[in-house]
């Protein structure tokens, strides 16, 4: 009847795409400063396409001095989803548009650890995060499992 999944997800690279992924969440980066690794580098090819992973509301988008060209977008359960050292934007995407799991939203390249536009001091990947906030406070979490349990339901998914 025309109802939609609010949980539904997607993997945020097209299964059709040599990607690779391991969990890196919590390990030591130390470009600007001694800190924690706040997500999941996926590897891929510049230019692949990167997908939203939930519904949600893009809320950031454009540079940031870690993340390069990236974009924040907040789903129905107040998850902040953040995607970053982007190569580019998808056409149409705007801070303030609605997003459903597999919207193309930019795609893989290496930007970012400088000022604007500076890329290539690192192979091309997706960084993925996830954050929750409490109002007084937010915290990542590790997006790992999520992942894994993404993509394997959209490798079964293909199968039937």
């Amino acid at each position: 009847y025309g109802t939609l999944d609010l949980d539904k997800h997607a993997f945020p690279v097209p299964l059709g795409y040599n990607h690779s992924y391991k969990n890196t969440w919590g390990d030591a980066r130390g470009w600007g400063g001694r800190r924690m690794h706040e997500g999941t580098d996926i590897f891929a090819s510049y230019g692949t396409p990167v997908r939203a992973t939930s519904y949600g509301v893009i809320e950031m988008k454009g540079w940031n001095r870690f993340g390069g060209w990236r974009i924040g977008i907040r789903d129905v359960n107040n998850t902040y989803h953040y995607f970053a050292h982007l190569n580019g934007f998808a056409k149409d995407i705007a801070i303030g548009q609605v997003v459903e799991p597999g919207t193309i939203i930019g795609s893989v390249g290496s930007s970012g650890y400088g000022p604007p536009g500076t890329a290539g001091k690192f192979p091309p990947h997706l960084h993925y995060g996830m954050y929750k906030d409490n109002g007084y406070i937010e915290w990542s979490f590790d997006p790992y499992p999520h992942l894994r349990a993404w993509e394997r339901a959209e490798r079964k998914a293909r199968k039937r």
